[in-house]
């Protein structure tokens, strides 16, 4: 990418200093060409030292699906050592499901689900709340697979996801169905609480 910024600064130097447009023009058509037959040069590097290049030194896993917008790029892994369950108590027995790891410009790697959850979700943290409210409406500030997964399968009333990315939601969505009964509202979640009525 600093190739091509320094490439194009150096064409409107000639362009306004020379004013040699035929040369100019030229520049920016070698420019294209080049880009053209190698994609790679407009890729984001991702650092070594990130939790998604750490996670594909492991020979089984892989990159499934790259997608970018103007706020990030968004990459999906699939990997056996993708059993995402922070917090978990000690006490469970059970098998984590596999499921794909979802990263955000290579790191703040979430779970996109496996269709069966199993039974450690209630073993987690966040699952007390459930056990003393019946049926509530819960709201989800920044997408959050476990949490959703937690939500639904303790019968929540109302589950609100608001995501800024909506890169996010649609990687999700194209590879499980674990929003499907969610109201989902593209949105930074802050701008949404001040404008929300969330009691």
């Amino acid at each position: 990418v600093m190739i091509i910024i320094t490439a194009l600064a150096g064409l409107s130097a000639i362009a306004f200093s020379k004013k040699n447009i035929i040369l100019t023009a030229g520049g920016i058509l070698l420019l294209i060409v080049i880009l053209v037959f190698n994609k790679s040069l407009l890729e984001p590097n991702i650092s070594a030292y990130k939790p998604m290049q750490q996670m594909l030194a492991h020979p089984d896993a892989q990159i499934i699906e790259t997608r970018w917008n103007p706020i990030s790029r968004v990459d999906v892994v699939e990997s056996p050592l993708i059993r995402y369950a922070p917090g978990l108590s000690l006490t469970f027995r059970g098998t984590i499901p596999q499921g794909l790891g979802l990263f955000t410009d290579g790191a703040n790697m979430d779970i996109v689900p496996a269709n069966d959850w199993g039974d450690f979700l209630q073993s987690m943290p966040s699952a007390i709340p459930y056990s003393l409210l019946h049926e509530p409406r819960v709201l989800i500030l920044g997408y959050n697979g476990i949490e959703v997964a937690l939500a639904l399968q303790n019968r929540a009333s109302l589950v609100t996801v608001v995501e800024a990315n909506r890169l996010i939601i649609n990687e999700v969505n194209s590879h499980s169905n674990l929003l499907e009964n969610t109201k989902v509202v593209i949105e930074e979640p802050r701008s949404f609480l001040k404008k929300t009525d969330t009691s």
